[in-house]
């Protein structure tokens, strides 16, 4: 080995390599035989001389603890029951209006209308004109008519033979057939009331028109027309 010196005279030191202390156990070098190299898709099985492939399984979905989705069925609308229900009773509500308010204008009101002498009883009887329903029965007759400036003023005579009668009157020119209901004609008029049978009132009855052709009706409870008299003119 040459004798190499520094710049200053003292002897360089010469590199001979790293050193190894003889104590240290020496690396094992890696054995090939015993673990083979990492081969993408392949499988290493020991006591086999070459690698095999890797054979995958076909792709199945997982269903085991996977709830199934409600089907879109179950998010179309339903329409209540509650309104359905409302909607049926206002309909039939509805219907049961339109019928009724048809019964109310095909029957007219007796007291807007004015009856016709022949709709009633016109049997005549030694006491007078006969009047019948199916709770009473009797006559009535006018025996007195006395026109003045004011109007006309009746004397009626009811007799029942039957049942008891309630008892009302009214009155109409046969011109235009207005009903007319009675005036006060003094102490001797002739309020409704009842009447039993065997029994026979009396009184006066005032009307309030010119001097015409008119008629006299006699009815009983709720408007019931049970019979009619034409007075002179």
């Amino acid at each position: 080995m040459a004798d190499l010196r520094t710049p200053g005279g003292r002897p360089r030191r010469s590199f001979s390599g790293p050193q190894t202390s003889s104590s240290a156990t020496p690396r094992r070098a890696f054995d090939e035989a015993e673990q083979p190299p990492i081969l993408s898709g392949y499988e290493y099985q020991p006591g086999h001389s070459a690698p095999t492939a890797i054979t995958a399984e076909p792709w199945q979905p997982i269903t085991a603890g996977v709830e199934t989705p409600d089907s879109i069925n179950n998010y179309r609308s339903r329409p209540p029951v509650l309104w359905l229900a409302i909607i049926g009773l206002v309909l039939a509500l509805a219907v049961v209006g339109a019928i009724v308010i048809s019964n109310m204008q095909s029957t007219p009101d007796a007291s807007q209308t004015s009856p016709r002498p022949s709709t009633y009883a016109t049997q005549t009887r030694s006491g007078g004109t006969a009047f019948e329903d199916s709770a009473v029965s009797g006559y009535w007759k006018i025996t007195n008519c006395a026109w003045g400036t004011s109007g006309v003023t009746l004397t009626i005579e009811i007799t029942v033979d039957t049942g008891t009668l309630y008892y009302d009157f009214y009155g109409y020119a046969n011109s235009d057939r207005t009903q007319l209901p009675p005036v006060t004609s003094g102490a001797t008029e002739l309020e409704p009331g009842f009447i039993g049978p065997g029994q026979t009132v009396t009184g006066t009855l005032a009307f309030e028109l010119d001097r015409q052709p008119m008629t006299v009706v006699l009815i009983s409870r709720g408007m019931q027309q049970l019979s009619a008299l034409a007075v002179p003119s």
